[in-house]
């Protein structure tokens, strides 16, 4: 079912680093970093996915960070819910 799978370990640096972003685009022969969407729970994973220039940063609220927070470092979206991000990724193709 995971096409790709790795580490800090496998990437170099964790978070807030893009490594793992970069190297996941790499291996999955990304053409456009614009058409990465990162997805997380904290502010790191919005962090490294502004540093990896992800076209779509999506916050979750399911970890320690909360809105706020993870606007502040870069969050284009929140949804309470990973249940939710096909409609909300959907809904920005469209626009």
């Amino acid at each position: 079912m995971v096409d790709i799978r790795l580490s800090p370990a496998d990437a170099g640096r964790g978070r807030p680093a893009p490594d793992m972003i970069l190297v996941c685009a790499l291996r999955a022969r990304v053409t456009a970093m614009s058409h990465v969407a990162v997805v997380g729970d904290t502010a790191s994973d919005m962090v490294a996915g502004s540093r990896a220039g992800a076209g779509l940063r999506v916050g979750v609220l399911s970890g320690n960070d909360g809105e706020q927070r993870l606007r502040e470092h870069g969050a284009d979206i929140v949804v309470d819910s990973v249940a939710q991000l096909l409609g909300e990724v959907i809904t920005r193709r469209s626009l």
